[in-house]
């Protein structure tokens, strides 16, 4: 057993070999730029080899975390693993935790693997939504799996990361829609309803663009009579930024051919409200230009908000 401090702060106590480097059994402090870590396990002529728990915090602003437990080789996760990495954000508590558990190749996720993530905000979870797959250089790939917090599930084929392939999306009740994808996004010629599903199906894409960001998202809404949607009850096709607080789409009334409806609050500005009817087979779409001023260290800078929505009606 021995006691080593190193140049850079870095600290290690534990066996070491012929030439004291860390062999065996080991911890090792981390003094990282912005962050600390620590690690211990098994060890191999200065290298992390064998089995292992690395842990790794920083307090800088918003608080990450990363949790690493499982086997190790030269020095990266190599073998079957636990990994978990938390942000946090915000004035108010935003936390994210996303949790692996599966097979490592040189650091990366590769083979077999589960994936929970859970979106925390305030005082409250919105459930954990949880993908089973298969992973090549830490990208899914090949067939997938989701199973989301609202009970809905969610099958496709990947390629490198994208939704690339037939997939199918099956709601809690039973009923489902699948269709082609292409990079993440569903081809929208090819979607096909259960044929149960009597009431149409609104495919809903959304683009924002500020000074300093830029927000959009593709969701779809089987509609029924009286229904109120934001981005938790609908379906996901790719990351939606609609919200909550009476952000959304309500469903004023229904026909086996049309849909009338209200958009609340997210795309307009002033949060003005969209009251519209589409029918089977039409497209609708609305866009909003603002000019802005922002002040930054004094100096004004001149901008454009534009927001757009596009509706199509299955």
């Amino acid at each position: 057993m021995k006691t080593i401090q190193y140049k850079n702060g870095n600290s290690y106590k534990g066996d070491v070999d012929a030439e004291g480097l860390p062999h065996g059994y080991g911890c090792m402090d981390y003094k990282l730029n912005g962050c600390c870590g620590k690690y211990k396990g098994q060890w191999e002529h200065g290298k992390r080899s064998g089995t292992g728990h690395y842990y790794e915090f920083t307090k800088a602003g918003a608080r990450h975390t990363c949790d690493y437990e499982g086997e190790w080789l030269n020095d990266m996760e190599h073998g079957q693993g636990v990994a978990t990495k938390s942000d946090e954000r915000g004035i108010h508590l935003t936390l994210v935790t996303e949790v692996y558990t599966g097979t490592f190749r040189n650091g990366k996720r590769h083979g077999k693997g589960t994936v929970e993530v859970d979106h925390f905000t305030g005082y409250f979870t919105n459930g954990v939504d949880q993908f089973d797959g298969e992973f090549a250089d830490g990208k899914k790939q090949g067939h997938g799996t989701w199973h989301y917090a609202n009970g809905d599930t969610f099958e496709c084929e990947y390629d490198k990361n994208w939704e690339n392939g037939h997939g199918k999306y099956t709601f809690k009740n039973g009923l489902y829609y699948e269709g082609d994808w292409k990079d993440g996004c569903l081809i929208v010629e090819t979607f096909m309803p259960d044929p149960s599903i009597k009431t149409p199906a609104l495919i809903v894409e959304e683009h924002h663009h500020g000074f300093d960001y830029t927000k959009q998202g593709r969701f779809l809404i089987i509609a029924k009579k009286e229904g109120f949607f934001n981005y938790k009850d609908a379906a996901h096709l790719w990351n939606s930024s609609l919200g909550d607080d009476g952000k959304g789409i309500e469903i004023l009334e229904l026909t086996a051919d049309s849909v009338s409806y209200i958009v609340r609050g997210c795309f307009m500005s002033d949060s003005k409200e969209i009251i519209d009817t589409i029918h089977r087979g039409e497209t609708k779409e609305y866009v909003d230009e603002r000019k802005c001023t922002a002040t930054i260290y004094g100096d004004d800078y001149d901008y454009t908000i534009d927001d757009s929505l596009k509706i199509i009606c299955k």
